[in-house]
Order: C-alpha cells, then structure tokens, then sequence
C-alpha cells in the first residue's frame, strides 16, 4: 500500500458474498497516493480477460492490503502508536505475520488465508510467512497434546490432523519481473520444499513446505481498457485452483475477443513531434549537447584525478626507495669507518722502534729509490703526512726509508762543506 510515515488500519475490500477466503497482498504505492485514488489501484480492482475486476470474480474473498512505513524498513521499526493503530499485540512476532494472524482469527483457520505481493513485497510476504511463533522446548517436552493446543491456539486452525506435519496457509502468489533472476522467496520455497516434514521440522518450515506457491513473471501492468494484462489472469486461475469461489461464465472463458487498446489521455502541455518549432528543436539540440559536454568534462576530470593519484604514489614510491639506498649507504659507510678506526688503534712497529705519528693521512704513495746502491721496494699505501714528529733516535737508513732521502742528503753536503770550510780558514 501507499508508504506512510505513521500506520493506519489496512485498506479492506470486504466480501459480497459470504467469507470463505482472505487475500493478504502487500503493495507499495508512492506516499502521494491519497486514499481516493487506492480503490483503483488495488488488485482487487484489477480486470481479467473477462472485463471483470477479481473482486466481482471472488466475491467470497476479503481483500486486506496492509499500509507500509517510509525508510529503509517498510514493515519493520513500527512506533507504539503504529502497532495500536494496526492493533498488533505487545511481541516479538512481525507486523505482517501478526496481520495473518488476525485474519486467521477472523476466518477460521491460518489453512484459509491466501499471501501475496509483488516484487520487493513478494519478498516481504515470504519472510513473514516464515515468521510464526516456533514450539519452545517446554512445550514439545509436555507431549502432543500440548502440541496440538499451542499450535491450534496460535495459528487457529484445528482442522489439521496433525498439526506438527500438516500446518500451511491456503496459497502464496508472488509477481516478479520477466528477468530469470532468482529471488529470496523463490530460493526459500525451493530449499523447504526439499527438506522432509517430520514432526521434529520447525513449524515455519512445515508453512512454507506445504503452501502451495505460484511465480508470476511480470507483475501486472495495465494494456488495455477493459483487461489489465495475462497475469491477472494467472491470478485468477491460481485462486480457482486453490477452491475458491469464482464467478464466470463459460462463455467468456473460452472467448478469443480482440481487446482495443486503451485511450490514454494525452496532456496538455505534450506536444507532437512534427509540430515542434524550429526554436524548440534548436533548443533540444543545445540542451542535449551541453548535457555531452558535462559528460566529457566529468570524465576529464575523473582521468585527471586518476593521474594525480598514480603520480603521487610514483613519487612517493621513489622516494621512500632513495630513503632506504641512502640508509643502507650510510650503513655501510659507518661500518667501513669503524674497521678503519680499529686498524689505525693498532701499533706500528719499524725495526724494533715504535713511531708516533699523526692521525692525518694523504693518498697512497709508490716509491722506487735507489740510493747507496740500495733498492727500496713498494710500501704500504698508509703514509704519514709529517714524518718529522716522530721521536727517538732515526737513522739515515730510516729517514730514507721514510721518503727524507734528499733532505738527509743535503744535510750531509751542508756538514760537509762546513767542515772543509773550517780547514781551509785553519
């Protein structure tokens, strides 16, 4: 039914001929639809092939559509004031189930209440009839009697041999679109249908096992003035296959009449396609071509934000890869230094003498000196920058060893020149 912020009583299309039966069909109308215009959406009103509504076809029938609420749970998250206004009773059993419930009373028994709706509703419908109060422990554990009393008393239909095997509603009806998509009232029938009804199965099991069920493909949509489509007609048959009292004439069913299409009334401010002014058609082509650049703009714009996003992630790929190789360089670079430092803190020892020398250092030096007929072969590459502050005796041989060779040498011409100064003034 229409969507309403706060629950009213269902909308009822009441027998005209006796009650044997109760169609619970859920709908979902806009929340503009006023109250004047559901009598004639309703299914009750809908027209089979015959020119006739269901209603007049089913007079026996009580039609009860219940309301549903706006938001994401339309039969669920009812107020205080909404369970009054429908009068649920103060537990935990749903809107929809309680509603079957009520109509059980009325009726004689849940075996003659029909359930129904189309699409999400369908849905909806299904859920609820899997929804019934279940036997608790203690009361399985008093007996069948017990048993029989709750069940009888709960789902008022002591007609049932057995009520733990035999519990069910009259029938189910579900419209869904032409698609072949499987819904959940669908798969749910299927799965209980192949379960074996003991009198250990749930109850709500045992409901949907043995309700006959009927899939209509399409829903019903209106095509004609005086017929609303072939799935009204699948209706029809579904609830006169199920006994329910139908009104027809033979006549008419076997009636191959060619329906006109409906007269829909066009309005007023529709205009036909070739009486449209060069303006208005200039206006169409701009208006249509703005809504294409929009289009080309947003998806621009979407790309370019794509590459910001991959670029991004490059650079910062990048530089968290140069944050390591700078760490592992550092790394090796400390490493290398302590093996330095621990090489340098050993002693240096040149012909049973220790040498003190200087920490500085300069790049490794290749000498080859002959001097005194004496070849000095390759040192090693750790050199000292200022020999001359080593301390303790050095010798000639050892300063020449140490690359002092030509400043020894002029220090013996300088003696030397002094000492034949000295004789010649003697």
């Amino acid at each position: 039914m229409a969507l309403r912020d706060t629950l009213a009583a269902p909308f009822v299309v009441e027998p005209s001929n006796g009650h044997t039966h109760t169609f619970v069909f859920l709908h979902r109308f806009p929340p503009t639809t006023t109250d004047d215009e559901l009598p004639a959406k309703v299914l009750a009103s809908k027209r089979t092939k015959s020119h006739k509504t269901l209603a007049a076809q089913f007079p026996t029938v009580r039609w009860v559509f219940p309301f549903a609420k706006t938001g994401a749970r339309p039969y669920g998250n009812l107020t205080a004031t909404d369970k009054a206004a429908v009068g649920l009773l103060p537990s935990s059993t749903p809107y929809i189930t309680q509603v079957l419930l009520q109509e059980a009373r009325r009726i004689g028994g849940l075996q003659n209440v029909i359930l129904g709706g189309q699409g999400e509703t369908a849905v909806a419908a299904h859920e609820a009839m899997g929804s019934f109060p279940e036997i608790s422990a203690v009361v399985r554990n008093k007996g069948e009697l017990a048993i029989s009393e709750f069940l009888n008393e709960t789902l008022r239909s002591p007609l049932w041999e057995d009520p733990l095997v035999d519990p069910k509603l009259a029938g189910f009806v579900a419209m869904h679109g032409e698609g072949r998509e499987v819904t959940r009232d669908i798969s749910a029938y299927g799965v209980a249908s192949k379960l074996d009804n003991t009198k250990d199965t749930k109850v709500n099991t045992s409901i949907v096992a043995n309700t006959k069920h009927r899939f209509i493909r399409g829903g019903f949509k209106v095509t004609t003035a005086t017929w609303d489509g072939r799935r009204i007609d699948e209706v029809a048959e579904f609830l006169e296959g199920l006994g329910v009292y139908r009104v027809v004439d033979e006549k008419e069913r076997e009636s191959k009449e060619t329906l006109a299409p409906k007269d829909r009334q066009k309005k007023e401010d529709d205009q036909d396609e070739f009486e449209k002014t060069a303006r208005d058609k200039y206006l169409e082509e701009l208006a249509k071509d703005k809504k294409e650049n929009e289009t080309l703009i947003t998806q621009v714009r979407r790309r370019i934000e794509a590459d910001k996003a991959t670029r991004q992630y490059r650079l910062d790929r990048e530089r968290e890869a140069r944050k390591a190789r700078e760490e592992a360089e550092a790394k090796a670079k400390e490493e290398g230094k302590a093996g330095s430092i621990a090489g340098d803190s050993q002693d240096s020892i040149f012909g049973g003498q220790e040498v003190e020398v200087s920490p500085k250092r300069h790049p490794a030096k290749k000498r080859k000196t002959k001097s005194n007929g004496r070849r000095l072969d390759e040192f090693d590459e750790k050199a000292w920058e200022d020999p001359r502050s080593a301390t303790g005796d050095v010798s000639a041989a050892r300063m020449r060893a140490l690359g002092l060779v030509q400043d020894v040498a002029q220090g013996e011409t300088v003696k030397e020149d002094s000492k034949e100064t000295d004789v010649i003034d003697g």
